[in-house]
């Protein structure tokens, strides 16, 4: 579990321009970002790695599935198209790794702030001085 104190230096290890990896090396991490890239297009400009790089550090998740998916993605780099036609039976340790990575990076670009504003429309930071409830039917 995470004191105050770490969470509020993990906020700033996602806004720093030189990040270094904490639970990837380098190259994985590059390779990863481009693999969630492709998955959830906008993800390196949220840094979703990032997100989902600090959470394999500290125990969310499991790293060495990250490690050997990538792993293997770098060697044969499949078509996307190929690996979601076997999400939901997949057969290889690719096919599994295509659907934790994303599921990981949809749930880190939601957190993002560019998924928070672009994907789900929140205004946050805007005072209303009143409050219009529900303007939509629903049946």
């Amino acid at each position: 579990m995470l004191d105050r104190r770490e969470f509020v230096s993990l906020g700033a290890l996602l806004a720093a321009v030189d990040y270094v990896p904490r639970a990837l090396t380098a190259a994985e991490f590059g390779a990863a970002e481009e693999f969630v890239e492709l998955l959830v297009p906008g993800a390196k400009g949220a840094r979703v790695m990032r997100y989902i790089d600090l959470g394999l550090a500290h125990g969310v998740g499991d790293v060495e599935a990250w490690k050997r998916g990538v792993g293997e993605w770098m060697n044969g780099k499949r078509p996307m198209g190929e690996l979601a036609a076997n999400e939901l039976s997949p057969g290889t340790e690719l096919e599994r790794f295509f659907g934790v990575a994303k599921r990981a990076a949809i749930e880190a670009y939601a957190l993002s702030e560019e998924g928070q504003r672009d994907w789900l429309g929140y205004r946050g930071g805007v005072h209303l001085t009143a409050f219009p409830g529900c303007t939509e039917e629903h049946g």
